[in-house]
């Protein structure tokens, strides 16, 4: 079984801060998933679509 190479979509400085705000899960004992459900990876997309057509 071979993996899909990984893709990155680049935003600007803060908008993932911003989006662990929205969940309630900004501070220091808050760490970035290892594991992301898809739930969560679909809400991650969509605030960062979201972010830059701001």
């Amino acid at each position: 079984m071979q993996l899909d190479a990984p893709r990155f979509i680049l935003v600007d400085p803060g908008t993932f801060a911003n989006w662990l705000r929205t969940r309630g899960r900004l501070g220091d004992q808050n760490k970035v998933p290892r594991v992301i459900n898809d739930q969560a990876l679909a809400d991650l997309k969509r605030h960062v679509l979201a972010a830059q057509k701001e």
